[in-house]
């Protein structure tokens, strides 16, 4: 198995590689690949297997009432998807999963995944970890995003890539498209209020190099 070793190991915890390199022989494990802007779920879908994502960066959409895009959350490598829905009683996806970047998965099914599950409780704690997190995650954006203003939607974003990168010099990673898709609003409004918050003396930027003074 080649792609991403560091992710696959650290998602498998209790299993040596010689087990994971079966299990990929026998197809209890298998690997996909998504070109760029493919849809891998759609809303109403059922969800049948989890899906870890070796490569590549995914997301979560929406459309409103409107018909405006809004992104509710990005997920990158060494992120589950499907995980919080398998073992529902309603399977289904809520919201369209597409691929944002070119994006290799790995694929276990539901039957596989309890199989798995019940011969190794190293395993077990570390999904119910990557589920508790991936829950976190999901619901902190949303609450985070709900009903705010432009420019409080824009600020908890700097901050939060000030907090990753550890530093008030920051490079965003993502355009300022994708920004407003994910809070939800057209481009030229974001790239409004940065020119407003940088006269009023709270960022500086060039490009996607920001300097945060907040």
């Amino acid at each position: 198995m080649n792609y991403s070793e560091d992710v696959i190991k650290n998602f498998f915890q209790g299993f040596s590689s010689r087990e994971l390199e079966l299990f990929y022989k026998e197809n209890r494990i298998h690997l996909k690949k998504y070109a760029m802007g493919s849809i891998i779920h759609f809303p109403e879908e059922e969800c049948l297997q989890v899906e870890l994502i070796l490569e590549g960066k995914v997301v979560i959409e929406r459309y409103d009432f409107e018909g405006r895009n809004l992104r509710v959350a990005q997920l990158n490598k060494g992120s589950i998807i499907g995980g919080n829905l398998l073992f529902s009683r309603n399977p289904r996806y809520m919201l369209q999963v597409l691929a944002l970047t070119e994006t290799r998965l790995l694929v276990l099914t539901k039957e596989n995944l309890l199989n798995l599950i019940s011969q190794k409780t190293e395993f077990l704690q570390r999904y119910l970890e990557f589920m508790s997190d991936n829950a976190f995650l999901l619901g902190n954006k949303l609450n985070n995003f709900a009903k705010k203003t432009i420019r409080e939607s824009l600020m908890i974003y700097l901050l939060d890539e000030k907090r990753k990168q550890q530093s008030n010099n920051i490079i965003l990673p993502n355009s300022k498209k994708d920004i407003a898709t994910f809070i939800g609003v057209q481009r030229t409004s974001v790239s409004r209020e940065l020119a407003k918050m940088r006269n009023e003396g709270l960022i500086d930027y060039s490009g996607n190099e920001f300097k945060i003074y907040f």
